[in-house]
C-alpha cells in the first residue's frame, strides 16, 4: 500500500502548479504583448521591399507567442522530468510552433530558393516527428521520453 501511496502522490504532482504559476503565466502574458508590439513595429518600418502580409503576420504573432512559452514549457519538465503531463506540454509546445512555422514557411512571399523551402520542410517535420515520438514514449516511460528528440540530428542525413 505504501507504494501506491507514493504513486498517486507522484502522479498529481502537477494539480497544484496552476495556482504557484499565475504570476509567472501573467508576466509571460506581458512579455508577449510587449514582444508582440515591438515586433509589429519593427515590421511597419521595414522597407517597402520587405513588406509582409496580414496573414503572414498573424501567424508570426502566434509563433511568437508560442515561442514565449518555451521557458515555462522548459521549467515544467525541468522540474518534473519524469511526468508524462510535463513531457506533453514540452513536446505540444514544440509540435505547436514547428506547425505554426510550416505555414508561414508556405505563406512567405521570399523564397530564398525551392531547395531551401525543401530543407526548411524537412527539419520542421522532424521536430514534429521526434515530438510525437516524445508523446508516445512518455506514456510508458517518461523520463526517457525526450531522448527522442536526438532524432532532430538525423535530419541532415535524410537531406
Amino acid at each position: 500500500m505504501l507504494c501506491g501511496a507514493g504513486n498517486s502522490r507522484r502522479r498529481f504532482a502537477l494539480a497544484p502548479l496552476p495556482n504557484s504559476l499565475t504570476a509567472s503565466s501573467l508576466s509571460r502574458l506581458i512579455s508577449f504583448y510587449v514582444l508582440a508590439l515591438r515586433w509589429t513595429g519593427i515590421v511597419k518600418l521595414a522597407p517597402r521591399g520587405e513588406e509582409v502580409s496580414v496573414a503572414y503576420t498573424q501567424w508570426a504573432l502566434l509563433h511568437l507567442l508560442l515561442i514565449t512559452l518555451v521557458p515555462f514549457t522548459t521549467m515544467l519538465i525541468g522540474r518534473y522530468p519524469t511526468l508524462a503531463p510535463a513531457v506533453w506540454f514540452y513536446a505540444g509546445n514544440t509540435i505547436a510552433f514547428a506547425l505554426v512555422t510550416l505555414h508561414m514557411v508556405t505563406l512567405s512571399e521570399y523564397r530564398s530558393s525551392e531547395q531551401r523551402m525543401i530543407e526548411d520542410r524537412i527539419r520542421l517535420g522532424m521536430l514534429i516527428a521526434a515530438s510525437f515520438a516524445a508523446i508516445l514514449i512518455s506514456l510508458a516511460q517518461p523520463k526517457w521520453a525526450l531522448l527522442s528528440l536526438l532524432l532532430n540530428s538525423l535530419d541532415g542525413s535524410v537531406r
